[in-house]
């Protein structure tokens, strides 16, 4: 499984952003046996005033990621996500906890009706 976290930095202890359209990286993570393989970080390259969450989504989709996971996410980005058949999940703290929370289903996803906010189920 691949999964794409939102992060202010470029590796595991770095903080999930608080947004995805505009976050600095995305952590491309290899999930094997429950467990992460592998992660890259992927510059989010958004250059133009407006659809930066559009162009995320086709950033993280061109990785073949399956899950998203960000702090807050725009409508149109989700929309573009729904499309391509990649599911959201909201997650605070950081990139390591997580993917932790991913794996242990304790996220909520995000959805039409909660996509620029959410709780981080404990």
């Amino acid at each position: 499984m691949r999964i794409a976290v939102a992060s202010d930095g470029k590796d595991l202890q770095s903080s999930v952003s608080a947004v995805f359209g505009r976050c600095a990286f995305f952590l491309i993570v290899e999930i094997d046996d429950n467990t992460i393989s592998s992660w890259k970080a992927v510059e989010n390259i958004h250059d133009k005033p407006e659809g930066a969450g559009i162009c995320a989504a086709k950033i993280v989709a061109e990785q073949g990621v399956t899950t998203v996971i960000a702090g807050k996410m725009g409508p149109k980005a989700l929309d573009v996500l729904k499309q391509l058949g990649i599911n959201a999940y909201f997650a605070t703290g950081s990139v390591k906890d997580a993917i932790d929370d991913f794996l242990s289903k304790r996220l909520e996803d995000i959805d039409e009706n909660n996509h620029t906010c959410g709780e981080h189920r404990q």
